[in-house]
């Protein structure tokens, strides 16, 4: 029999799905013996869902939306919930596209603080990491342009990050791929993906990128909607992967839609995974309705109360068939019907943005204050039983803080067996109110009146705990004293006004006074909130300012009267200082002296205004200590105006002193003229027309550079001329000449001038040795040239390359004549190079570098001896010797003879040996010795030998 209270247009969908859900019923019972199994009881915990998206990361919106929610799924006695952490919202290249990159951050922590808040709570968390679809009427975000932009293999690799990122960022205890093949193509703009080989590549794809992550520890599964074509080969081709669990989607209950549950499950079973349902909700559409209807309007029809029997009998039907199939987990998908539903009385006209989004708020509101609807009643009595036993007492409440019209208190939250879905607030022993959590804030209360509060806590199948110990609160009186009279002024000077007053009365007593103060009688304000007793004496004023006054009086409840009747009154002015003075003034800085201010305010320092006109004064110090002062900013050649004026203790200032004109000194002249006198190598020359000026002439700064731009100071000179001795040759050099005084100040520069260094001549080339004989080398090269002609060459000579030194100078014009080395030693290796250089001793580098061996001495003949002797008159003796290895054909040998060793004289001249004297005489004893020749080259002499003819 149909409820009275379903409205007429749904009477006919309300009967046809009680029909099909109590077939469905009867099928399971037909199989099912009762006995239950360890489900994990998983709702979803809504207010977490990424479509939300940037509501999720406002202030205050886990603790106070998501948190209260958590506890009331917990108070159902469930062990886990599931949440949509959907991409793109854990993907990085979004936040680029979408201009937002902090904001990937800010999801990253949400998301661990739920699942921190998750695991606190002794419960698992199941997350579907698939897409976004944001229904109207929530304050989520349309994620469908971005999808447009990506292609299959884009949408591929980002939904495979999304996931690892959700597994090794946030580490669920469950995680589901892939659950609606068919509703994620069409929201993600990826037909691809609504075919079985679609949703496979895609299921490979983050399984490979899983594995690529190393990421072994969490439970992962992927599934399809019972609704879905070819709903058996998405179940049988996802059985056959590395996954953990099959899931499925369980929304329309027409056809065969239910049924197919159980079809899926024996599928999954025989493939050794476990099965799960991290969806399910009954939609409200007729048969006629399939796929006609968008999701919006379809949602919004869940929100209406006269459709509780409906789901009651669903989730009866999903959480046996849990038991019998063995679920891992099962997951209600729209939770916020736990905690409340929309009449339809009064919201049936609206829209179905409007319904939604009243529902999620009439949800969030019951959530926080423990309401459950009949259909979460029944749900936390199909998983967890009858429930009879009530929450632990809670402890007495505790005060936060109180008004006179109002008081917050808190409490520590107590525990139950299941949970504990709420407290009941009791003021003065009548329930005022039920939260959640603590605090609660009672307002509207009446000043001065005593309030008794008590907490009671109570679980979500209504049982209720006896009442705490109570808190006591005495509010605070309002009436305030009567308003203070007479207010007058008792004195002033320039930093102080006295002021007094008539005490007030009250019924609950004066505590003191409040001084209001402002320098027009619209801008008074408290200045003073705290005067024990009727005068008071003003020390924050500026001199010559009209101030006015107003006091209220207050009790000890910080009850205040009005305002007085305003007075003014206006300070004295302060004393200037006098006899400002210049003690001393340089280029560089003006050294100040005045005489203190007079007056009953004593100075605690002084202000400088400078200026370089009367009209042009500004604060160039703000606060100086002392009656002296040196300015250290100023110019050459300015003049400058100066005044001072007092400081007191607190901030105020007098009138200006005297003012003080005051010139710095200047610069000489600029120095005129300047010209190169002399330009000779190494050393130029320059001289000027000499500075003047009223302070004198310091001195001259020379710059030098080697471009207009790169000029510096290269010397300091006390008057022209100057020679420059380190001028570089064959370099343009730039001039300026800056005069300065004996204080220092620097004229602007001279004139320019630019000067070219002597250059040297070129370089000799081709030298080559043209001669080497004994005694003398010869060498010739190719002259060189310049613009300032060449004077000479010098030709360096060394026994190695690092030994080279000036050996001959040769001066020009000179032809290709050679150069004779005359004292070049026998047998010794030279190495030569020649330089150019110009009539000015210029020098141009080093030719190129030749090696001479000059001949060596050649060696004594060897092995002397006498052969043979024929007596005679005269006789002859012949001799013999080995003959010098290295003596050319041009050479020869040289006898000595003679007749004691030390009288020995040439005798003959021999091209080769032997030789035969032909001249010995009888009865004479003969030496002999040999030496070679070569090219005027003798060699050392030979061994002596001795012969003595016979005698006649």
């Amino acid at each position: 029999m149909l409820a009275q209270t379903v409205p007429t247009q749904y009477q006919a969908l309300y009967s046809s799905m009680t029909t099909q859900i109590s077939s469905f019923q009867t099928t399971l019972n037909q199989s099912w013996n009762g006995t239950r199994y360890a489900v994990a009881w998983a709702p979803h915990l809504s207010t977490a869902e990424s479509d939300d998206y940037l509501a999720l990361i406002a202030a205050d919106y886990y603790d106070n939306t998501v948190a209260t929610e958590l506890l009331e799924l917990q108070a159902t006695g469930a062990k886990a919930v599931t949440v949509h952490i959907n991409f793109p919202i854990l993907y990085q290249p979004f936040y680029t596209y979408s201009g937002t990159p902090s904001n990937y951050q800010a999801f990253v922590s949400f998301y661990q603080q739920v699942v921190a808040g998750v695991h606190a709570a002794g419960m698992k968390l199941v997350v579907e990491a698939t897409v976004s679809e944001p229904l109207a009427g929530t304050e989520g975000a349309d994620f469908g342009p971005y999808y447009q932009t990506l292609d299959w293999n884009d949408y591929m690799d980002g939904r495979a990050q999304n996931a690892v990122n959700v597994a090794q960022l946030i580490q669920p205890d469950y995680l589901s791929l892939i659950t609606e093949p068919d509703s994620e193509a069409a929201n993600g703009s990826q037909p691809t993906e609504n075919s079985p080989a679609g949703a496979l590549q895609l299921l490979q794809t983050q399984l490979t990128a899983f594995q690529q992550a190393n990421i072994t520890n969490i439970t992962l599964g992927a599934g399809a909607g019972t609704w879905i074509a070819s709903f058996t080969t998405y179940i049988q081709d996802f059985a056959a992967m590395p996954l953990d669990y099959i899931d499925m989607h369980v929304y329309p209950v027409n056809n065969s839609y239910l049924t197919n549950v159980l079809t899926a499950a024996s599928i999954i079973q025989q493939s050794g995974k476990r099965i799960a349902m991290s969806e399910a909700w009954p939609d409200k559409e007729s048969n006629t309705e399939l796929g006609t209807l968008d999701i919006s309007t379809l949602d919004s029809r869940d929100v209406f109360s006269f459709w509780a029997p409906v789901d009651t009998a669903f989730l009866q039907a999903m959480v046996d068939c849990a038991q019998y199939e063995k679920f891992l987990f099962f997951s209600p998908s729209q939770p916020q019907y736990f905690a409340g539903y929309l009449s339809y009385d009064t919201y049936g006209a609206d829209t179905p943005a409007v319904l939604l989004l009243d529902a999620f708020d009439g949800a969030s509101s019951a959530n926080r204050t423990g309401t459950f609807t009949s259909t979460g009643v029944a749900f936390s009595k199909m998983i967890v039983g009858t429930d009879t036993k009530p929450p632990v007492t809670p402890s007495a409440p505790t005060l936060v803080s109180s008004s006179s019209t109002g008081a917050t208190i808190t409490w520590i939250p107590t525990t139950d067996n299941i949970g504990v879905a709420g407290y009941n607030i009791y003021r003065n022993g009548a329930v005022v109110a039920q939260s959640a959590t603590p605090p609660f804030h009672d307002t509207d209360l009446t000043p001065g009146d005593t309030y008794i509060y008590g907490l009671s806590a109570f679980d979500a199948q209504g049982n209720v705990s006896h009442q705490s110990e109570t808190l006591t609160i005495t509010l605070i009186d309002l009436t305030p004293p009567t308003v203070p009279t007479g207010l007058a002024v008792a004195g002033v000077t320039q930093n102080s006004v006295s002021l007094k007053w008539s005490a007030s009365t009250g019924g609950g007593g004066v505590a003191g006074y409040r001084l209001l103060e402002g320098t027009s009688p619209s801008t008074m304000k408290i200045v003073q909130p705290s005067v024990p007793g009727t005068s008071y004496v003003d020390s924050n004023v500026v001199s010559q300012t009209t101030y006015y006054y107003a006091v209220e009086s207050y009790n000890e409840t910080g009850i205040s009267s009005a305002p007085s009747t305003a007075i003014s009154a206006t300070t004295l002015a302060l004393p200037p200082p006098t006899g400002l003075q210049a003690t001393a003034v340089s280029v560089s800085s003006v050294s100040l002296s005045w005489t203190a201010s007079g007056g009953s305010d004593a100075p605690t320092g002084y202000r400088i205004l400078k200026g370089t006109s009367p009209s042009s004064l500004a604060i160039s110090v703000a606060k100086n200590l002392g009656t002296t002062y040196t300015d250290s900013h100023v110019a050459t050649s300015t003049t400058y105006y100066y005044q001072v004026e007092m400081v007191d203790s607190l901030g105020r200032t007098s009138g200006p002193s005297n003012m003080l004109t005051v010139a710095t000194p200047g610069s000489p002249s600029v120095p005129a003229n300047l010209v190169v006198t002399g330009n000779l190598p190494y050393a130029l020359s320059l001289n000027w027309t000499p500075s003047t000026g009223t302070s004198g002439v310091g001195g001259y700064y020379v710059l030098r550079g080697t471009s207009p731009g790169s000029m510096s100071i290269h010397a300091n000179v006390t008057a022209p001329p100057y020679t420059d001795p380190g001028a570089l040759l064959s370099t343009t050099y730039y001039y300026q000449v800056e005069s300065y005084s004996p204080l220092g100040v620097v004229s602007t520069p001279g004139n320019l001038v630019t000067v070219a260094t002597p250059a040297p001549p070129s370089v000799p080339t081709n030298l080559v040795v043209t001669g080497n004989v004994p005694g003398s080398v010869s060498l010739n090269w190719k002259p060189a040239t310049g613009t300032g002609g060449v004077g000479g060459y010098y030709v360096l000579r060394g026994t190695s390359p690092g030994s080279m030194s000036i050996h001959a100078d040769v001066p020009a014009p000179r032809t290709h004549t050679p150069y004779t080395d005359q004292s070049a030693e026998l047998g010794t290796t030279y190495y030569y190079q020649v330089e150019s250089y110009s009539p000015l001793q210029v020098k141009s580098g080093p030719s190129n570098e030749v090696t001479v061996t000059t001949p060596p001495l050649p060696s004594a003949p060897a092995n002397l001896a006498v052969t043979s002797v024929v007596p005679g008159t005269p006789g002859s003796i012949t001799l013999n010797w080995t003959p010098t290895p290295e003596l050319a054909a041009s050479g020869g040998y040289r006898i000595l003879r003679g007749t004691s060793p030390t009288n020995l004289s040439i005798h003959a001249q021999v091209a080769a040996p032997p030789y035969t004297d032909p001249d010995a005489y009888p009865s004479t004893t003969y030496y002999y010795e040999v030496e070679s020749y070569e090219l005027g080259i003798t060699s050392p002499v030979s061994s002596e030998v001795t012969v003595t003819t016979a005698a006649k």
